[in-house]
């Protein structure tokens, strides 16, 4: 069960179905190569203080159905990266359907232990090369 914000801004619960993830099922991370702040296209690790894992969605979506799904309009420079459940797996993360309201294909990628630099570079091996796309 899960709490949430209802729209007349009081909290409610939420049950969604959670289910086990295969290991040759396709995860698809969001990015964008032209990021405001700068910084890396994808996110690589958590962030500080605020997450102890990474967001990801279940499913092979486009770079268009990947902003979307996260809330945000499609723009210029976005992509999306694709992995495998079992790839992570076999590096030393886990993987966990973690659906929301906005979002039922939702999935946290993490690991137990500090996540340094090296588990980041360990987590970008596990995807192949980015899809990018601008909207027309």
């Amino acid at each position: 069960m899960r709490l949430c914000l209802g729209r007349s801004g009081t909290l409610r619960s939420v049950s969604l179905p959670i289910r086990d993830l295969g290991d040759h099922e396709i995860l698809s991370q969001y990015g964008n190569r032209y990021k405001p702040l700068g910084g890396p296209a994808f996110r690589r690790r958590p962030r500080w203080g605020r997450e102890q894992a990474v967001s990801v969605i279940i499913g092979d979506v486009t770079p268009k159905q990947a902003a979307t799904t996260i809330g945000l309009n499609h723009r210029r420079g976005d992509g999306v990266r694709r992995t495998v459940v079992g790839r992570l797996e076999a590096a030393g993360f886990y993987v966990r359907h973690a659906p929301s309201p906005m979002n039922p294909d939702h999935a946290l990628v993490g690991r137990h232990g500090d996540w340094t630099e090296d588990v980041s570079r360990a987590f970008d091996a596990c995807f192949d090369e980015p899809e990018w796309e601008d909207p027309t």
